[in-house]
């Protein structure tokens, strides 16, 4: 029945099983040198004294301490018989130790059913030799008894348990050798309550146990999920493992007792979880709330969300696939395999149509086997393959056929032999499994293909491009290294250069999204890895030279602004006559520099907020939607539009006193009170410019940038209005019901996607879902005002108000200060032209300050607005250094009485003075130490010291 052409003579007897029907593995081997382990190589590889006969006379198990089996000599060659063969007719010892009836043989337990090598089910005596044997977990030709009888009251193990027996209703005494059989000893079946098929067989005891039994089955995050909070000691475990481990969830009241002291079992501990209008009910620890559930509407059923987007195959809920398949960006295949008939493929950017000319194309075979028809794959020519840009079985065929741009490992492996129903869709007598000229076996299925006379049919065998995962399950090639968890352990992408695993979701991205500075892992592990060596995403301010820049302007525009207002308040409080020019022009300066003292505070908190943060990439979406971000937002907003405002209100100040010829007069009760409200006019324009996206009404209505909810994997990160609505159109499949709802409607679907547990005597027990707002400030780590928007964005009519705006203001500013400019030029007869020059000097300045400042800013904001690029990039820069640049500016720019120009000769005065005294000081210290080291302490000496040290040119503090 196997394609007996297909085994090598090498692989014959050479104790590996290379055939499926493992029967023919064995046949005629008996006898075989290479079964005898005389080979040393061999012999070290093999288990000794386990209980297994892996070398044919069993010098592996010869002379161990086994409770079972008889070690003996035969013919000069040391034996060791397994249970199985002692008590036999013939004997296989020289005396005949197998078959002592006085010894070995002695003493009769009863009866059981047993299998003959020929495979015949037969009733035989089993003794006490025979008892508490090692079962092998392959071969049932190796088991005394096929219903385990043998195995009862045993303890040569590690593992050693108890229960009640399935007939007897007695305590019995197992071990691990009872284990996953075909039969039941225990009344409650524990003894076969296991995980996978044979021979990779487990019991549910050793699964999330800490140890390695399921190193590749079930990882550390699956235990997760499948742990409750409640701990016991599991009943079946090693002596040595006396630790108290997690219950696991479905093992919780299901009528078999798993924990040695029953809490599994015990209702007291336990709350019930069912879901409305769902039959399924879960248990869950009384002290915790129910678990939230996907709903998969139309087949009546609930996923935990815990579960949900973890991997791309959930049969249970296909609803849950499409789901997280939106939310997470599946790659589009940039090239595919177009199959032209059963044994030809081609790989090329267009559908080749009818295939003609082959001159373009190179041929190639992947798999060569014996005796089959080999799968031609033609690829073209001419294409500089990048292989993290190809996926499926493109990915497979160009990696394995070594035509990468860059060396990459081909993802497949050794086809490894597993349990017949591992791959249930190839069942069949026309599906086999031989060697490729590799010695790797592959699948081969037989099809019928057109003869070279075009008209008669033949069978031939193809090679069936079939991936076999590492758990069992089968595949077909162009589900592997698809960015698709398609076999369920991930074995199908571990060996794939193409994708990025993330951790918390368990899905995979393209590796071309990996450090391109969006988060597209809920944790943002494939930005915020030590791989990426870009500074984005790492921090608030991502770049160092932008980090030193807030420090350099913060702090000095924070000085020189306190120093500005302290001295024009304690000049407006000292003089008691003001001009009203003096007085308005004194009070706009003083508002201007408290803005721009806002603006510095922002820069310096920033900065601090910069230091504080260091794990800000992993956290960066608990800081955007904080109200410590919007608070910066607001003190930023603030302080640049009352600086702004002020700006504009003084230059048209200046220009209409210039151009009207205002006389200056002292100040009176109604100037004060307009220079008031002209103040307050500024002031609360500009709070409320800042303070209107962050109002809770406003916010949800205008001001909406995204939801982001922990608690949903398909939001588990912030989501824009048009991502939120493609989920809900994957959901729902009703276009015109998502693009009507508005924000709240969207929330409210939302919140109909998740099934929730019903009250239990009028309680609420489920948790509450917190819908987190992504505000109008959080749209960039430095949480500045949203300058750059779009049409896609709801904010985007109040940001580009606000934009024409703050250009209007600029050009105000610019146009005041020209006609400043204009009128002094005209009176150049009457001003000296020293300062006539100074002035235009200073116009220039405040013109081209505002200039650089606004105007890249405004062009900029419009190429975002019109799609041209996106400039969401630039906020770090804007913020930190454009805008703020003029917070520094401004105390120089209006400093009216030459402050700050006068500060550095006051400095060197100041400085002069101290030398001077220094030098006084030194002069008198050196003439003490002469008279010292003279000894002259009279009143002469001293005064010819002094006289000595005075004469001619005095020293300078370095000559001395």
């Amino acid at each position: 029945t196997t394609y007996e052409a297909g085994v090598n003579t090498n692989r014959i007897c050479n104790c590996q099983e290379s055939c499926l029907n493992t029967k023919v593995n064995y046949r005629g081997c008996e006898n075989d040198n290479a079964m005898n382990c005389s080979i040393q190589s061999w012999y070290n590889k093999v288990a000794k004294c386990d209980g297994y006969r892996d070398c044919i006379y069993g010098k592996d198990e010869y002379d161990c301490e086994h409770q079972f089996g008889v070690s003996c000599q035969s013919n000069n060659v040391s034996l060791w018989v397994q249970p199985i063969d002692l008590c036999k007719s013939e004997s296989r010892c020289d005396n005949q130790e197998d078959n002592n009836t006085a010894t070995t043989c002695s003493r009769s337990i009863g009866t059981c059913t047993a299998v003959s090598h020929s495979g015949i089910n037969l009733t035989r005596e089993y003794y006490e030799s025979q008892r508490c044997q090692k079962a092998s977990a392959t071969f049932r030709f190796h088991l005394v008894c096929l219903d385990g009888m043998n195995l009862i009251n045993c303890t040569n193990s590690d593992v050693v348990f108890t229960c009640k027996h399935v007939n007897t209703s007695e305590t019995i005494t197992l071990t691990d050798a009872a284990l996953c059989r075909s039969y039941d000893l225990c009344a409650d079946g524990i003894n076969n309550l296991c995980q996978f098929d044979p021979p990779k067989s487990l019991h549910r005891h050793f699964i999330c146990d800490g140890n390695e039994d399921l190193k590749n089955e079930v990882e550390d995050a699956k235990c997760k999920l499948l742990e409750t909070s409640i701990t016991c000691k599991r009943r079946i475990r090693s002596r040595n493992n006396d630790r108290e481990l997690p219950i696991l969830k479905n093992w919780v009241l299901d009528g078999i007792q798993d924990c040695e002291d029953g809490k599994d079992e015990d209702a007291s501990l336990w709350r019930p979880c069912k879901i409305q209008n769902h039959e399924e009910k879960n248990w869950i620890p009384r002290h915790q709330k129910c678990e939230l559930r996907f709903n998969c509407r139309n087949k009546n059923t609930a996923i935990p969300l815990e579960t949900m987007c973890k991997t791309n195959v959930d049969a249970t809920c296909q609803l849950s696939n499409d789901v997280c398949a939106i939310a997470y960006d599946q790659a589009n295949l940039t090239l595919e395999a177009v199959t032209l008939n059963e044994t030809v493929k081609v790989i090329a950017r267009h559908y080749p149509g009818i295939l003609k000319d082959t001159s373009s194309y190179t041929t190639h075979i992947l798999h060569e086997s014996y005796g089959t028809e080999p799968i031609k794959i033609l690829v073209e020519k001419n294409i500089d393959f990048n292989c993290t840009d190809l996926y499926g079985e493109v990915y497979v065929y160009i990696a394995c056929l070594g035509l990468c741009a860059t060396p990459t490992p081909c993802p497949l492996h050794r086809t490894k032999i597993h349990h017949s129903n591992s791959c249930p869709f190839l069942k069949g007598h026309d599906r086999i499994m031989t060697l490729t000229k590799a010695n790797n076996l592959t699948f081969v299925e037989k099809i019928k293909i057109r003869g070279e006379d075009n008209l008669t049919m033949e069978d031939r065998f193809i090679n069936k491009e079939i991936y076999q995962c590492d758990n069992g399950n089968c595949i077909p090639y162009y589900d592997v290294c698809n960015l698709i968890d398609n076999c369920g352990d991930g074995s199908d992408e571990e060996f794939c250069e193409n994708n990025f695993h993330c951790k918390k979701t368990g899905r995979y991205i393209s590796k071309k999204m990996l450090c391109d500075g969006v988060k597209h892992c809920d944790q943002g592990e494939d930005e915020c890895s030590s791989s990426c060596s870009s500074g984005a995403l790492k921090s608030i301010i991502p770049k160092v030279w932008l980090q030193v820049v807030a420090w350099i302007i913060g702090i000095p525009a924070t000085i020189v602004n306190l120093m500005v207002i302290v001295k024009n308040i304690r000049n407006l409080a000292v003089v008691s006559n003001h001009t009203k020019i003096n007085f308005f022009m004194t009070v706009l300066v003083t508002i201007i520099a408290t803005g721009d003292l806002l603006v510095g505070i922002y820069l310096i908190g920033i900065s601090i907020e910069n230091l504080s943060w260091n794990n800000f990439c992993n956290n960066e979406w608990e800081w955007l939607t904080s109200g410590k971000c919007s608070a910066y937002g607001i003190l930023s907003t603030v302080g640049s539009q009352v600086s702004l405002f002020s700006m504009t209100v003084l230059s048209v100040y200046r220009a209409y006193i210039l151009r009207q010829f205002i006389p200056n007069k002292n100040v009176d009760r109604s100037f004060y009170l307009k220079t008031l409200g002209v103040t307050a006019v500024i002031v609360i324009t500009s709070l409320l410019i800042a303070l209107l996206p962050v109002n809770k009404r406003l916010e949800l209505e205008y001001f909406f940038n995204g939801y982001y909810v922990d608690e949903l994997p398909f939001i588990a990160r912030p989501r824009k209005l048009p991502e939120i609505r493609a989920i809900l159109e994957g959901y729902y499949n009703n276009r015109s019901l998502i693009e009507n709802a508005d924000v709240h409607q969207v929330k409210d679907l939302i919140d109909n996607m998740i099934a929730k547990p019903q009250l239990q005597d009028g309680i609420d027990f489920s948790p509450r879902i917190e819908f987190r707002v992504l505000g109008f400030y959080g749209s960039s780590g430095s949480c500045i005002f949203k300058y750059f928007v779009n049409t896609d964005d709801s904010q985007y009519h109040y940001s580009m108000i606000l934009i024409v705006v703050n250009f209007s203001c600029f050009l105000v500013i610019s146009a005041s200060y020209l006609m400043v400019n204009a009128i002094t030029m005209r009176s150049a007869s009457k001003v000296g032209k020293g300062n006539i020059g100074q002035l235009q000097r200073k116009i220039s300045f405040i013109i081209g300050t505002d200039f650089l400042c606004w105007f890249p800013f405004i062009i900029v904001c419009l190429l975002h607005f019109y799609r041209v690029f996106d400039a969401t990039k630039f906020y770090p820069e804007f913020s930190v250094l454009i805008l703020p640049i003029n917070s520094l500016v401004n105390p120089l720019l209006y400093d009216s009485n030459n402050f700050f120009v006068k500060m550095p000769k006051k400095v060197g005065s100041v400085a002069r003075q101290c030398r001077h005294q220094i030098n006084s000081w030194s002069r008198k210290a050196l003439n003490m130490a002469v008279m010292e080291l003279r000894g002259e302490t009279d009143q002469q000496s001293v005064a010819a010291s002094t006289h000595i040290t005075t004469a001619g040119p005095k020293p300078s503090v370095c000559e001395l």
